[in-house]
């Protein structure tokens, strides 16, 4: 009973309604005192969600008696009725950032300007809606205590906002995000979930893998370059052909025998908006990177692969580094081959011919690694500072550290990088990883509802995912982070 704890959660959209109640009756069947916070979206909301609105209302209706029954609290934040709040300058400007990333969401471009009417009407609103809900929950928050704040990812929206506030206010923040592996969430705790901050949990992991883990490593370093892992483990399909064998490759691209191979590997330019706080780091943008390593490479005696993220081609991104490139770069040099979003030619069959690799901040540099291919990163994923990767800290370095590799002068050793590549796979997609009963896209289905009625009613069941809401409700002691064992 003494870890019994009193715990908010906060709902900012329609889509998110049903899984934050759903999360709020486990809590509670768990013992916590839960109380649920929504902010009813306005009439004139600019991304028009009134089917899911109906649908809130219809499974508000159903689930209304669980929450009666074990006496969740729910508050509106349309019903918040306080005096002026004055906000501080930390506030406002978080408030202004906000507003700029959300209104880059909205509009699916890192490109935000201000001078375009669209861009500005977007940001404008956001910023009234952000600047709305900072005063409401800044006023909450100081009238009602909780133990624990349960806030989404804490990095869109008002998830951000509340973030920022919570943080200032010095409370106990539990943010979760999902991957696009099906079934897990991952869960950061006083960390923001696009900071991907894995620091602590990289250091609290044991130098070198067991026998076992290096065999589960072993065997997904394999799997996961298989067309079959996609049919079955994910959302976003990224590979539906296997890798070709090297020279049928070499054959459909053309590539120049003579030559050397590099390959350049895209993040998603959505994701490069969404981590914009820790991505950008020698360059202001994935643009300016992707066009600056071009033309600095392009005279060289290598045939240079550009394989755009595709993610581009299966989240209708407006500006992806496909079209960028095709408006940015009018004279492409014969030795440089810019590949469709939507090509079918498997990423590791291409990294299996090249002699190394250049990423923005992407997973596919970690795992390049792990097929002994030396690659530089010049964003901050969540990999970097772990001695993986070579990772240039001014524009100086990058360009010294290309001529090195160009030249076949770079000390890799494959062995340490590997190691530690292994190291990090583990760790990233076994133990941060936690499984989780409601699945994203079913948010808004039948289902959830239904799946929340088995876990409440079977308690076999329900142990599953007992150590996930364990660490939801911080009912052991956390550590700053993405977390990994507890």
């Amino acid at each position: 009973k003494n870890n019994f704890k009193d715990i908010l959660v906060f709902s900012a959209y329609p889509s998110d309604y049903l899984i934050h109640l759903s999360m709020a009756i486990i809590l509670s069947n768990r013992g916590h005192k839960v109380t649920v916070l929504i902010k009813i979206n306005s009439d004139d909301e600019m991304n028009k969600e009134r089917k899911t609105k109906t649908k809130y209302e219809e499974y508000f209706g159903e689930i209304k008696p669980e929450l009666l029954k074990y006496g969740i609290r729910i508050f509106f934040t349309n019903d918040l009725l306080y005096k002026e709040t004055v906000l501080s300058s930390s506030v406002i400007n978080k408030i202004e950032r906000q507003s700029i990333e959300d209104s880059q969401r909205i509009l699916k471009n890192p490109e935000f300007k201000i001078s375009n009417r669209i861009h500005k009407n977007i940001f404008n609103y956001r910023l009234k809606e952000n600047t709305k809900f900072a005063k409401n929950f800044m006023n909450f928050t100081k009238e009602k205590k909780f133990n624990n704040y349960i806030i989404h990812s804490g990095s869109w929206a008002e998830y951000g906002i509340a973030f920022k506030i919570l943080k200032k206010l010095k409370k106990n923040i539990i943010c979760f995000g999902y991957r696009n592996d099906k079934n897990t969430i991952v869960i950061s705790y006083n960390k923001q979930f696009n900071e991907l901050d894995l620091n602590n949990a990289w250091k609290r992991k044991n130098k070198k893998l067991s026998n076992t883990e290096q065999r589960i490593s072993n065997f997904l370093t394999h799997s996961f370059t298989k067309k079959e892992y996609y049919k079955k483990r994910v959302y976003l399909n990224f590979h539906t052909e296997d890798p070709l064998n090297k020279e049928k490759l070499i054959k459909k691209l053309k590539l120049k025998k003579k030559f050397g191979n590099i390959l350049i590997l895209t993040s998603l330019s959505f994701d490069t908006t969404v981590l914009t706080k820790k991505t950008n780091h020698i360059f202001e943008s994935q643009f300016q990177w992707l066009k600056e390593t071009i033309n600095f490479l392009e005279k060289e005696n290598y045939n240079i692969i550009v394989r755009p993220h595709p993610a581009e081609n299966l989240t209708n991104c407006k500006m992806t580094c496909e079209k960028f490139l095709k408006k940015e770069i009018k004279n492409i040099s014969n030795n440089i081959i810019i590949l469709p979003s939507n090509t079918d030619i498997n990423t590791y069959g291409l990294i299996d011919i090249v002699d190394f690799g250049i990423v923005y901040s992407s997973d596919i540099g970690w795992e390049m690694i792990l097929r002994k291919k030396p690659v530089i990163a010049c964003g901050k994923g969540v990999a970097w500072g772990k001695g993986i990767q070579f990772e240039p800290k001014n524009l100086k370095e990058y360009y010294e550290l290309l001529k090195k590799i160009l030249n076949k002068e770079i000390n890799f050793d494959k062995r340490k990088h590997f190691l530690l590549a292994q190291k990090f796979m583990y760790l990233y997609l076994n133990e941060v990883p936690k499984i989780f009963p409601f699945p994203l896209r079913e948010f808004w289905s039948k289902k959830t509802f239904n799946d929340l009625q088995k876990l409440i009613k079977n308690n076999v069941h329900s142990k599953k995912y007992d150590k996930t809401f364990s660490i939801l409700s911080s009912e052991k002691k956390l550590y700053d982070g993405l977390l990994g064992k507890i």
